[in-house]
């Protein structure tokens, strides 16, 4: 029933004529929103040509839901900060997560923080797709399972990314 209601906001939101075209910034966070309502969100973000962040954490997306929002990063072409704190995802998620990163130019800015499940394996995978396509330049990431060295790994990465950048 909650989620029902926390749809119809979110459906109300991006299908409002004027904010469909012209919200910058929706935070949506820690609304009990699961995998009905993250593909949803992924509909509207295929659509959405004006949101640039999106606030999602503290949410139960679980990988299915963020397989969803990745999925429609593929299409999204202005979103460049995405926040998916303590959303509940590990590895799969990340991983479906980080093959979209590789062919999205767009997103600058991701945070991750409190996503327990997420190892050194999923991390790798992020890694390898920012070692592919250099345009992501934030990751927040903290209580995880990751390793200081996968962290120090991570610093790298970007480091290098806004060098890249600024060439």
């Amino acid at each position: 029933m909650r989620e029902m209601k926390v749809f119809e906001a979110i459906h109300g939101v991006f299908h409002h004529q004027h904010n469909l075209w012209q919200a910058r910034y929706d935070d949506i966070g820690h609304n009990k929103i699961s995998l009905h309502g993250a593909k949803v969100i992924a509909l509207m973000l295929e659509i959405n040509r004006a949101l640039l962040y999106l606030n999602i954490s503290g949410n139960s997306l679980t990988d299915d839901g963020l397989v969803s929002i990745a999925k429609a990063l593929k299409l999204n072409k202005s979103l460049i900060r995405l926040d998916i704190d303590e959303c509940g995802f590990s590895d799969e998620g990340l991983s479906e997560l980080s093959k979209v990163l590789t062919e999205n130019s767009i997103l600058t800015h991701l945070s991750m923080f409190r996503n327990e499940h997420i190892t050194d394996d999923g991390i790798n995978t992020l890694l390898n797709a920012l070692e592919i396509k250099k345009t992501l330049l934030v990751v927040f990431i903290s209580n995880t399972t990751i390793s200081s060295i996968m962290k120090n790994k991570v610093r790298y990465i970007l480091h290098s990314n806004i060098f890249h950048i600024s060439k």
